[in-house]
């Protein structure tokens, strides 16, 4: 498991070495990226079942949060790049500060919800609101599943 997340993060994270080869791997990220969005916005489309009335005001709400979700995307990858390249010095302090950094991720994604929730049920409705609170909750988990298998537990450290 340790393997594949090391090819995962050479190929993934490691972009941000600044190699030659960097320029492709980011360009490839972007393009994951960019095909991600686009199968959301595809879920979406279909899952929201909106009128078009309530799809000019959802589209460019939901615009906005896509950019904000971005950033938050950019700010895992580097916590995931950080725990890659410590995996087999991790000490007691280290895992410490990724874990903190973790939660904090976390704790930014749910205030980014409750955010977006209520902007969505201010300019349209708590249902509409909901409803896209639980499909993007779905395509988050289909993504971290899909994660999940190549991000090894941390190592035990003694104290």
């Amino acid at each position: 498991m340790h393997r594949k997340l090391l090819s995962w993060s050479l190929v993934v994270l490691g972009i941000l070495a600044g190699s030659g080869q960097a320029f492709a791997q980011r360009d490839f990220i972007e393009q994951l990226r960019s095909d991600l969005r686009a199968e959301k916005v595809a879920v979406l489309t279909e899952s929201m079942e909106l009128e078009e009335a309530e799809s000019e005001k959802f589209w460019p709400i939901y615009r906005e949060y896509e950019l904000e979700l971005s950033k938050r995307g950019d700010r895992r990858l580097a916590l995931l790049k950080r725990y890659a390249e410590n995996y087999d010095s991790l000490g007691n302090e280290e895992v410490k500060k990724i874990a903190r950094d973790w939660f904090k991720l976390q704790e930014d994604h749910l205030k980014l919800q409750k955010k977006y929730f209520d902007r969505m049920e201010k300019e349209l409705t708590a249902s509409i609101a909901a409803r896209f609170v639980q499909v993007e909750h779905q395509i988050g988990l289909l993504v971290e599943l899909g994660q999940v298998e190549e991000i090894p537990l941390v190592n035990p450290v003694k104290k």
